[in-house]
Order: C-alpha cells, then sequence, then structure tokens
C-alpha cells in the first residue's frame, strides 16, 4: 500500500475526456450548433473531428467565416 504525503504531491495529471467521461459527443453538438448559427454551415462529426488540435477557441477562430469570434466562443 502507497501513503502519499500532500506536500509530495507536486502535480496531478488527468486526461478527462475519454478516460472518466466521453465527453466527445457533447462538444461535436456544441461546434455543430456555433457553426451553424454563426457561419449557416452544417458541419458532419467526421468534418469536425478533422479541426481537432487546436483548443476550442482556436477550433473555432481558425474555421469560422464570421467576424463575431467573441460571441461564437461564449456560446460554445
Amino acid at each position: 500500500m502507497i501513503y502519499w504525503r500532500l506536500n509530495e504531491i507536486k502535480a496531478i495529471i488527468s486526461e478527462f475526456d475519454g478516460t472518466v467521461a466521453n465527453t466527445l459527443p457533447i462538444c461535436f453538438h456544441v461546434f455543430k450548433y456555433v457553426f451553424q448559427k454563426y457561419d449557416e454551415k452544417e458541419l458532419t462529426s467526421i468534418v469536425i473531428k478533422k479541426m481537432f488540435g487546436s483548443s476550442e477557441m482556436g477550433i473555432i477562430c481558425e474555421n469560422r467565416t464570421h467576424p463575431e469570434r467573441e460571441a461564437a466562443i461564449e456560446d460554445y
């Protein structure tokens, strides 16, 4: 059995999505909503998945044509 002293712990790293909870379907749904609302684009989950690599804000900013980026990010 391992006992941890709190002052010895430097960091806790967790990969939440896909390990603890499957939140990808929610992410896809919200991306679809934002792109439909602001750019009138209907995107599939496959197209959205190809955009992955940047943060959520990066995906919205890099792939949108509508100038209201702040509003789209806030909606996301």
